[in-house]
């Protein structure tokens, strides 16, 4: 009798435990996704206009790169330009980033470190689990104050993004520039472009294809198509000359359109209902180049799809 009654007992919960993954548990996240999605709406509303004023209001200068360069004595820049392989890895105390310089080195052996070879020394690593919101999971991230770089989730990948968020930081005053997004205490703008292009990186460097800002990618390779030499759009990216992105957009699209382009790059990651939007959008735009290859490369890139699991695993 007691052992019918462990079993009945057993079986019981196994019924709940069942019931709860695949009835409760989602139905508990799709409430919570829903509460998430209308406060990020509300949000992203403030934010829109703010991305709209900063837009009309930013004075592009004639050469960018060139400012930068100004910023730093002609000793620091032939330093930089000097600086072997051996010796940049020798001045990082992380063993584990060594082959990751390695690779990002052979890469872009003049600039990948530019602004990373003062700060290598002490960039530190820490290993959090965050609360993450059901919409989206944060895997890792790079703080540009702490010089830290944190990994919530030990997936393929992420280290090396992180890294490429690093290695493409630059402080000046309160402002903090990675890749082609800025920062500070106040507002964050272009973030969702900036996501796209490092993971593109990430896959062009080290072969990492993640799940991560896969529609934010699929937009960053089609505005590459606008542009005649993709590696000085690269080059752009770690010099965090943003400029040269947005001069190269306006040949084809507008202000408005720009500003409309990364609040939705911004906004795509849980909001997945503003994708064929945004393909609408960046395909217009690769239409007005009037270029066939062009335009069928942007349909190649967009009409992928997502490879179903076992596929993958046959694959």
């Amino acid at each position: 009798m007691q052992t019918f009654f462990n079993e009945l007992l057993l079986g019981g919960i196994s019924i709940y435990i069942a019931a709860y993954l695949n009835i409760i548990k989602p139905q508990i996240d799709k409430t919570q996704a829903d509460l998430e999605k209308n406060e990020f709406n509300e949000k992203n509303k403030i934010y829109y206009e703010g991305l709209k004023t900063f837009i009309k209001a930013y004075k592009p200068t004639s050469n960018l790169t060139a400012s930068i360069y100004t910023k730093l004595s002609e000793e620091k820049v032939k330093q930089i330009a000097s600086n072997s392989k051996k010796e940049i890895i020798s001045h990082c105390p992380e063993k584990k980033l060594w082959p990751i310089i390695n690779t990002f080195y052979d890469y872009m052996p003049e600039y990948c470190l530019f602004f990373l070879t003062d700060k290598i020394q002490d960039l530190s690593f820490e290993k959090k689990r965050q609360e993450n919101n059901v919409l989206y999971k944060i895997l890792g991230s790079y703080e540009p104050k702490s010089n830290t770089i944190y990994l919530n989730h030990p997936k393929p990948g992420t280290l090396e993004h992180e890294f490429i968020h690093a290695a493409s930081t630059r402080k000046s005053d309160e402002l903090s520039f990675v890749g082609f997004s800025t920062h500070n205490t106040y507002f964050h703008f272009f973030d969702g472009l900036n996501e796209g292009f490092t993971e593109m990186f990430n896959k062009r460097i080290f072969g990492f294809e993640k799940k991560s800002y896969k529609n934010n990618v699929k937009i960053c390779q089609c505005l590459e198509l606008l542009f005649t030499n993709p590696k000085e759009l690269e080059l752009a990216f770690f010099l965090n000359d943003i400029d040269y992105l947005y001069q190269g957009f306006l040949e084809y699209g507008t202000e408005d359109e720009f500003a409309y382009l990364n609040y939705l790059l911004d906004v795509s990651e849980y909001c997945h209902d503003k994708e064929k939007e945004m393909n609408d959008l960046i395909f217009e735009i690769i239409k007005r180049t009037k270029d066939e290859n062009k335009i069928k490369k942007a349909e190649e890139i967009l009409s992928k799809k997502k490879e179903k699991k076992l596929v993958k695993i046959l694959r």
